[in-house]
Order: C-alpha cells, then structure tokens, then sequence
C-alpha cells in the first residue's frame, strides 16, 4: 500500500470512527426522551440533539432555542417558602420584556394562573414590608393582628388593581414571581404539551441522521419499529 493510499484508507476510517460517536451520541439522545417519564427531560433532550445535528440547516433552531430556555427555566425553578406559604418564584433565563413574552410565552401559554399578591417581586418594590418591629400587650395582640390582616389586603388590592392596568407581559412576569404550586405545575404542563408537538418534526429530522445498522447495534431493535415506538 503507497503512502497516498494509507492516508486515504487511515482518513476514511477515521471519519467512519467519527460518524460511529456522532451516530451514537444522537441515539443515546432520543432514547434518553422516549425512556423518561419527565416530559422536561424529553424535551431538553431533542434540543441537544438538535443543537448537536450535523443538518442544522433542516431544523428550526429558533423555535429549539425557545423550548430549550423555557425549558431550563422550569428545571432551574424550586419551591420557596414564606410564613408558612408555598410559591414558585420561576426561575426565567432570559429578560421580562415584552419581545420575551411574545418570543418565548404568548405561543403556548393560555390558562389564568393563581397567584399570591404579597410574595410577588412587585409588591417587593412598590410595596415593601415595614422592617419596624411593634411590642404589643397581649391584651392588645388581637387588634394588632387584625390591623395587620387589614392592612395585607388592603396591599392585595392596590396590586391587583395596579396590574389590571399594565401590559398583559408584565402582568405575567409579577404572577409567576410568586404562583401558587398548582398553578405553577398548569403552566409547566402547557408548556410541555406544546413544546413536544413543535419538536416531534425536530426529533424525526435527528432519527434520519442514523443509520439503520447504528440504530439496530445501540437499541438492539429494528429502526423502523422503534421510530413506530417514538409517535
């Protein structure tokens, strides 16, 4: 074999080397989402894929880029606790701007949510708390307590009322500062409805970068069964 051709047939083996890890990452990928049952696992796993496709140009990488971050943002949030009440303050990657909510929210979310007026990151700046500490008898603790319960929805009112007059992306940015867990798991749930029906194109565009003999040596099944399995 002349040197010419050894480089050659060492080139090609090495591409092949390379298509082998390529063709494997995917399919490590999309089985990853079809053997989990957390929808946001399945998600986030198409847009690695995508984000790794070697045929970026036959995907829609905004729209994965758009499921990706609010996927993040739902992964990165956490219950938080305030006087003995449980709120998502969701943990949004990007900006609240109105170019945000129309990029990343209007799209998929619809349902009202519930909220909790007094733990919103508004009432924090318009409203804040009186650092004040008040001694009190405890003949007097009862008329303290109900000046206090007066005075809080006196605040809930003022924020609701504020926010029936701004801009519906506002609004939503103040709401999921401080949702109540329900309505935060509704509004994951819209999400996920939405992003997996957007990206199923996405997840057969990856399926086709594999080949038939990848797929059978890393699943153990046939390709044409297992896209059956992926609907």
């Amino acid at each position: 074999m002349s040197g010419k051709d050894l480089d050659k047939f060492t080139s090609e083996a090495l591409r092949g080397q390379k298509r082998g890890i390529y063709e494997h990452s995917q399919c490590s990928l999309i089985m990853k989402g079809v053997q989990t049952e957390n929808k946001l696992t399945k998600i986030f796993s198409i847009c690695e894929g995508a984000l790794l496709s070697e045929n970026k140009d036959k995907l829609d990488l905004e729209k994965v880029k758009v499921c990706s971050d609010v996927c993040m943002s739902f992964q990165s949030t956490y219950p938080t606790k305030f006087d003995g009440t449980e709120y998502m303050n969701v943990a949004w990657i990007f900006s609240p701007t109105e170019e945000n909510y129309h990029k990343y929210i209007k799209p998929w979310h619809k349902i009202s949510l519930r909220y909790y007026p007094l733990l919103t990151t508004y009432r924090q700046a318009k409203y804040p708390r009186s650092r004040k500490l008040v001694q009190v008898s405890s003949w007097d603790q009862i008329e303290h307590h109900n000046k206090i319960v007066e005075y809080q929805e006196q605040v809930i009112k003022k924020i609701e009322d504020d926010l029936t007059e701004c801009p519906e992306d506002f609004r939503f940015f103040v709401k999921t500062s401080a949702l109540s867990v329900h309505s935060f798991n509704v509004l994951q749930g819209e999400f996920t409805a939405w992003a997996l029906s957007e990206l199923s194109d996405t997840r057969r565009e990856l399926t086709k970068e594999i080949s038939p003999k990848i797929w059978r040596d890393f699943t153990g099944q046939e390709k044409e069964k297992e896209e059956e399995d992926l609907e």
